[in-house]
């Protein structure tokens, strides 16, 4: 993926090695890599909007052309990102006993990719920039704001649960909250694995077929046929009806590797190297009236 033979320094990665380094940071995430991803080349700007489940096609009078365009919106949705730098050291020892041999550079940075990725969906999930500064995260969290905070700060619609433990009305009423032009093909529940699980529990103690055979053979949990997405880092008190796609994250185009070989770092900790990767990175949501929230649900 990288030549880390040519690393001492700083090295841009082009685009084709932009667009390898986004796909091994992203493709063992559950959730990042279903979200809609997009590079962009500033700072700041404008991502375009889709127009999910709007009504877009028109009746032109014989000989006319219609007065509305459809398809996007150059509005857009608003974007800032911010910079994220991750240092990963690498042993002399993870050098010498290793079983990659001349594979090593790129074994290495796929590794740096993953590590990358994995805080990239957890910042996505839970960056809050209002985290006080006695959260033992708070280095983390503060960098910016992530989905679930964008959500909660307006615009999407809301199911309180008022402190009940999961069932099947958590999911009809997430389906009814969601305005009917959004229930498209590719909606997704998005949970906690814990609260899958709470939810597995509630199924099978329930004297029927299906938590018979949910307990006998296990499977897929599709409530009302809609999949159920799990990312690690999910918020144990809420659950999510939406389009995977309707979250986007951004990635600034320039991501610099540095591979750092004879700093005092380097020769103190007899480390073989160090690997640090800078870039610039923002989430957003497309449609905040695409997103229902159940919340207040308790703890599995």
């Amino acid at each position: 993926m990288v030549d880390t033979s040519v690393l001492d320094g700083a090295v841009t990665l082009n685009k084709q090695a932009l667009k390898e380094f986004i796909h091994k940071a992203v493709e063992d995430q559950v959730l990042l890599k279903q979200v809609r991803t997009e590079t962009v080349t500033a700072p700041m700007g404008k991502v375009l909007k889709f127009n999910i489940g709007s009504r877009v096609i028109r009746s032109p009078a014989e000989g006319q052309t219609i007065d509305t365009d459809a398809g996007f919106s150059c509005a857009g949705v608003d974007y800032q990102t911010v910079k994220v730098m991750l240092k990963v050291p690498i042993t002399k020892e993870a050098i010498e006993d290793n079983l990659y041999h001349e594979k090593l550079g790129d074994k290495i940075m796929q590794l740096v990719a993953q590590a990358f990725g994995r805080d990239l969906e957890d910042l996505g999930i839970n960056g809050d920039t209002a985290t006080p500064n006695t959260d033992p995260d708070y280095d983390f969290l503060k960098i910016c704001d992530g989905w679930v905070k964008k959500a909660k700060a307006g615009g999407a619609h809301v199911y309180d649960h008022q402190g009940a433990e999961i069932d099947k009305t958590v999911f009809s009423k997430l389906l009814r909250q969601l305005p009917p032009k959004y229930r498209i093909k590719g909606l997704a529940y998005i949970m906690s694995p814990n609260m899958l699980e709470a939810f597995k529990d509630y199924l099978t103690d329930r004297n029927t077929p299906a938590g018979d055979m949910l307990l006998m053979q296990g499977g897929e949990v599709k409530p009302f046929g809609i999949p159920v997405i799990t990312p690690p880092k999910w918020p144990d008190g809420e659950i999510w009806l939406t389009h995977p796609k309707n979250l986007i994250f951004i990635i600034q185009r320039d991501i610099t590797v540095r591979k750092t070989t004879q700093s005092d770092e380097v020769v103190d900790k007899d480390l073989y190297a160090k690997y640090v990767i800078t870039a610039r990175i923002a989430y957003v949501i497309e449609e905040l009236d695409a997103v229902a929230r159940a919340v207040n649900i308790a703890p599995p």
